[in-house]
This record gives C-alpha cells, sequence and structure tokens, in this order.
C-alpha cells in the first residue's frame, strides 16, 4: 500500500474520531438517582468499528511491535471510570503521532531500501507525496534515496564506508577518487542539507521549489550513475 494511501486512511480515521468526539454525548454522566449513563448502543457499535479500523491501520503501517499499536488501547474501556474525552482524546494523539511519523518518513529505514532495492518504488513515491503538497515527507524521502543511491555507487566501485558514516563523509570519498564531479559532489551537498532540514524539522529552511529541483535532480542523478 503506497504511503499516499496510508496517510489519507489515517486522515480518514483522525477525521472519524474527532467527529465522535464532537457529536457523541459526553460520559459518565450522572443522572437524578447518581446513576452512571453509558454510550448508547449505536454509538458503542461505531466506536468499537472505528477502534478496529483504527488497530488495523497502526498494524499494516507500524506493525504489532510498534509503540503505536502497544500504547492504543484494544480492550473495552470502562467509562464509568474514564471520561469518553479522555479516552478519545488518547486514542486520537496516538493516530497524530502515527500520521506525522508516516508524513516525514521516519517508518522506512535506509538498509531496506537498499535490500530490497526499491530506489525507483521510492522515487515515485517522494513524486506521489510531493503532488498531494507533503513536501516535507517528500524531502525526507528524497534524503533516503539519494543516502541509498550513493551507498549503491560506493559499492559499485568498491568504496568502503560505515554503516553510520554521514553522507557527506561518504560523497567526500568519492569525490576524492573521481568517481563524482565537483558540481556533482556540490550539489549532495545542497540535497543533504535540505533533507536534513526535513528529518529534523526545520521545514522553514527550504521552500517548495527547492524540494522539487531536489527531487527532479536526484531523479537524474540516479539515472545518470547507476545504470
Amino acid at each position: 500500500m503506497s504511503s499516499i494511501r496510508l496517510l489519507n486512511r489515517l486522515g480518514e480515521l483522525i477525521s472519524r474520531g474527532e467527529e465522535m468526539l464532537k457529536t457523541f454525548d459526553k460520559f459518565p454522566v450522572k443522572d437524578m438517582f447518581g446513576e452512571v449513563g453509558e454510550l448508547s448502543l449505536d454509538n458503542r457499535e461505531k466506536l468499537d468499528q472505528w477502534k478496529l479500523s483504527c488497530l488495523n491501520a497502526i498494524e499494516i503501517i507500524a506493525g504489532k511491535k510498534s509503540v503505536f499499536y502497544e500504547t492504543f488501547p484494544h480492550k473495552y474501556i470502562d467509562y464509568k471510570n474514564t471520561t469518553f474525552d479522555t479516552a478519545m482524546s488518547h486514542y486520537l494523539s496516538v493516530l497524530r503521532a502515527l500520521n506525522e511519523e508516516l508524513q516525514m518518513g521516519f517508518l522506512y529505514g535506509v538498509e531496506i531500501l537498499v535490500a530490497k532495492d526499491m530506489l525507483s518504488t521510492i522515487i515515485e513515491e517522494a513524486k506521489a507525496l510531493f503532488q498531494a503538497k507533503y513536501k516535507d515527507a517528500a524531502a525526507v524521502y528524497c534524503r533516503v534515496i539519494l543516502e541509498t543511491a550513493v551507498k549503491k555507487l560506493c559499492d559499485n566501485n568498491k568504496t568502503s564506508y560505515t554503516k553510520k558514516e554521514k553522507l557527506s563523509s561518504i560523497s567526500n570519498k568519492l569525490r576524492k577518487k573521481g568517481f563524482l564531479s565537483l558540481p556533482e559532489w556540490r550539489q549532495i551537498q545542497v540535497w543533504t542539507d535540505i533533507g536534513n532540514s526535513a528529518a529534523h524539522g526545520n521545514f522553514s529552511d527550504y521552500t517548495e521549489d527547492n524540494v522539487k529541483n531536489m527531487l527532479n535532480g536526484i531523479e537524474n542523478f540516479v539515472e545518470a550513475k547507476l545504470k
């Protein structure tokens, strides 16, 4: 499933949760005899269906062992002891955090991309994110694509690097060995800066046009260097 579809699905679930938070009666509510009310059967059914959809989406996106899956309540909540507002606020906080991580591209590891050789697929994902106005997520994806491409260029030309070595250091090695021209090396530094800014949440450091040019440039770089 593409990241765009996952982002859209999360957005739908968050909107539904926010709507329930606004429209459902607030519980617990004590009547004149001191008895505590509960959600109506219809609202209970809607809430349970929504929770199952949320758990399914979280499992697909982050897995059952993720902090998102583990912290999203699985069981029935006793609203006599926990208010509906409190419970829904917690549900929504988990979904919003997951949505932010997905938008930032933090759920995709470079090692996975290298192992599965998915550069062309991730380039298409980055394009789709950019077209959907997720410029910051697209910038993070571009950073992943760039690092993957540079490391594969090293592999193809028998240039060693360590697992945790910075991209700037790796590109310096390629430049010294003549596998990168001076303009290419300089452009990689610019792209790296943009990608790092996106990954650290410094979104005002670059513009939408910067990301567009970065995406086009990296795609051309991959086609030229990794034939």
